[in-house]
């Protein structure tokens, strides 16, 4: 019975694996016949041009605004818009005419949703916003950095779906946030992102006021943020809040402002704001 089992087993395994190849196949196959445009060349644009590549994906690049994009844009299943936020709406504008029904087109911008795609539907032209949830300083750490974590999403059934095959791809895990709501999630990953930035400014600026240089001063500090942050994703932001706020230690503050006053003046507004911020929070 013991051998009957494992025997049973090893099929069961077996028509799995074969299954799973079988879809990996169709998978490849289904890339491979699959022609990619990107429309712009910047930190994001080459990163994702490479990765499809890699995927499978035949992809075609356009540098910069050219006529070119005219010719290109009727032979391919889908368009990916990576030009800043700015220039989307205008580019798809100019050419939408000679796009084909079926194709998908996409954007990778946070704060808009598949309103700038404006008559894409109308015309049986699919749309995708997909933002990916990562920041992005250089075209080496964009290429190292763009698979995994997550992508926002919105579109036709059409274009999620296939934003959602390609976000599975990229090892990335998919978020729907639609057209209405996406100022509102890009103000979101500003404030987790960005607005850490006048943060660290200031960091580097007392330390080098104290005699440590920028890169000793981040080094010093990092554990603690690291640290912070770790405590906040476990519990929330309120609830793991310390420091002399959070302890009502108000001759703290004021030694604070005083030590800031006479040495970094300029970081006393941001200091201000945001210990009233903190005030409220408790």
């Amino acid at each position: 019975m013991a051998v009957l089992l494992i025997l049973l087993l090893e099929l069961a395994l077996s028509n799995v694996y074969y299954r799973k190849m079988k879809e990996e196949q169709k998978s490849r196959s289904d890339r491979a016949q699959t022609r990619v445009l990107i429309i712009g060349y910047g930190k994001v644009g080459s990163a994702l041009a490479g990765r499809l590549s890699r995927l499978g994906y035949k992809v075609l690049t356009v540098r910069r605004r050219s006529e070119d994009s005219r010719n290109l844009v009727s032979g391919v299943d889908v368009i990916v818009f990576s030009v800043p936020d700015r220039e989307i709406q205008k580019q798809f504008m100019r050419l939408r005419r000679y796009i084909k029904p079926g194709t998908v087109v996409v954007h990778l911008s946070g704060a808009y949703g598949v309103e700038l795609f404006k008559g894409a539907v109308e015309r049986g032209v699919d749309t995708l916003a997909l933002h990916p949830v990562k920041s992005f300083f250089s075209r080496p750490q964009a290429k190292k950095d763009l698979p995994g974590g997550y992508f926002a999403l919105d579109g036709t059934k059409k274009g999620l779906r296939f934003g959602r095959r390609l976000v599975a791809q990229l090892k990335g895990k998919a978020v729907l946030v639609r057209s209405e709501d996406r100022p509102l999630y890009h103000a979101m990953c500003v404030f987790g992102s960005n607005f850490v930035h006048p943060l660290f400014y200031a960091v580097e600026k007392i330390g080098k006021d104290i005699g440590f240089a920028p890169q000793r001063a981040r080094e010093i500090v990092m554990p603690l943020t690291v640290g912070v942050l770790r405590n906040i994703k476990k519990q929330g932001a309120v609830t793991t809040l310390t420091g002399p706020v959070k302890r009502g230690d108000w001759i703290t503050v004021k030694r604070h402002l005083k030590a800031l006053r006479e040495r970094q003046p300029e970081l006393v507004i941001l200091y201000k704001q945001l210990t009233r911020f903190l005030e409220r929070m408790k």
